[in-house]
């Protein structure tokens, strides 16, 4: 009996010791574990700011643009008409407004999701981004030169003023026509749907957490048949997030829409 309490006793020091030792290693763990965590979420939150902050700033642009095309070139139009019932010609001039197309903060590019499908959608935007200001710089060099051109045609009269005027008007009605088809339908809803979509991805992790997140998307704890199984599923990943997503991301791109069209 003696022993066996002696045994015991041996048994709980020793055990002690081993607690005692791994105390510290367990504490830093979690210490690190935390760290990360909280990370993690800041580093989300800075995402979401920034989607939010290039989508404020695509809507600015969209207002600014339509308003230039709608407002300042239709009484460009209407100047040169006036000109053109007197036979003179029209030198006059519009000039295209200054905007900010995007964030020059690139850090986000660094920044681990934990997502493959967000980080996909996070390069998306980042591209788009430079497109996108690549594209209104266009407009205005296009827009700028199509002024100086028809000045330098009007001054030193190369041809009649109303055949001048009526060149000029074609130009800016045909640039119009441009902006219209190729940027307002085509580029700027390519970009805004990639922004809500990145948006709204983010927000989801957000809400959910990563846990909930990748348990409803991943592969682990699910099981399938074959490899062959696995692949599939694997392969349509994110075509299924597309899908959980397409509700949210509709209704994040007509709020865009609603705010671009408010005065």
């Amino acid at each position: 009996m003696n022993q066996v309490l002696e045994n015991l006793y041996n048994w709980q020091s020793f055990v002690g010791a081993i607690i005692g030792a791994a105390t510290p290693i367990i504490f830093w763990f979690f210490a690190e574990w935390y760290r990360d965590y909280k990370k993690y979420k800041e580093n989300l939150l800075f995402l979401e700011k920034f989607l939010v902050f290039n989508i404020n700033t695509v809507i600015s642009a969209d207002k600014t643009i339509r308003d230039f095309i709608t407002i300042r070139l239709a009484e460009l139009i209407s100047h040169i008409d006036q000109n053109t019932a007197t036979e003179r010609y029209s030198a006059d001039e519009a000039f295209f407004p200054l905007l900010m197309t995007s964030s020059d903060d690139i850090d986000f590019l660094s920044i681990k999701t934990k997502s493959g499908y967000l980080d996909n959608k996070i390069m998306q935007v980042s591209m788009m981004s430079r497109d996108f200001s690549l594209a209104v710089e266009d407009m205005r060099r296009q827009f700028t030169h199509t002024v100086s051109l028809n000045q330098d045609m009007a001054f030193n009269k190369r041809n009649p003023p109303n055949a001048q005027n009526a060149l000029y008007k074609g130009n800016i009605q045909g640039f119009i026509e441009f902006v219209n088809r190729d940027f307002f339908e085509k580029s700027l809803k390519v970009y805004i749907k990639t922004l809500s979509t990145a948006r709204v991805a983010v927000s989801s992790i957000r809400e959910e957490g990563f846990i909930r997140w990748r348990a409803r998307f991943s592969a682990t704890f699910k099981y399938f048949k074959n490899g062959k199984a696995l692949k599939e599923f694997r392969k349509a990943s994110f075509e299924r997030i597309e899908l959980f997503l397409e509700d949210k991301v509709i209704a994040q791109i007509q709020e865009i829409e609603r705010l671009s069209k408010q005065n």
